[in-house]
């Protein structure tokens, strides 16, 4: 299965049992939570990476947009660190996987909103695998 299904579903149904008041909700949040981190990071992704699920809508129903910042730590042509940049990355269902739009203010580094891309869609489409493990746990891992 992609990261960005699991991610998906994992959302519906943390919301579904957050709403009834069952407390299955935090076993979802823990594989929300090791799915996340699997996301990249390093490479001037360096900044803390989160799911914002108050924008992931609607939170009644089969979530329809997955919603994630993280921040950029750019360097300059002497190669020091020169700033940090909030992003945003927008996922939304296709007809063939995934529509992805990273949005951030860049300044003079917009051409990184292209890196972020790829970097954020490979690891979105990656396969994973999901599997219980002993007291109710759950590990995530690439397959």
């Amino acid at each position: 299965m992609k990261l960005y299904t699991e991610l998906a579903s994992r959302i519906t149904a943390r919301n579904n049992a957050y709403a009834a008041g069952n407390d299955w909700w935090r076993k979802h949040q823990e594989v929300i939570d090791q799915l996340i981190d699997m996301l990249p990071h390093g490479s001037g992704i360096d900044g803390k990476t989160e799911l914002l699920l108050d924008e992931c809508k609607p939170y009644d129903k089969p979530v329809k947009r997955i919603v994630i910042a993280s921040s950029y730590h750019a360097m300059n042509d002497d190669g020091y660190y020169d700033g940090w940049y909030d992003f945003k990355l927008i996922i939304t269902p296709s007809f063939d996987g995934i529509d992805m739009k990273v949005t951030g203010k860049f300044g003079k580094y917009s051409d990184v909103k292209d890196y972020l891309w790829e970097t954020f869609y490979f690891a979105l489409t990656t396969d994973i695998e999901v599997e219980a493990a002993g007291q109710d746990g759950v590990v995530v891992r690439y397959v």
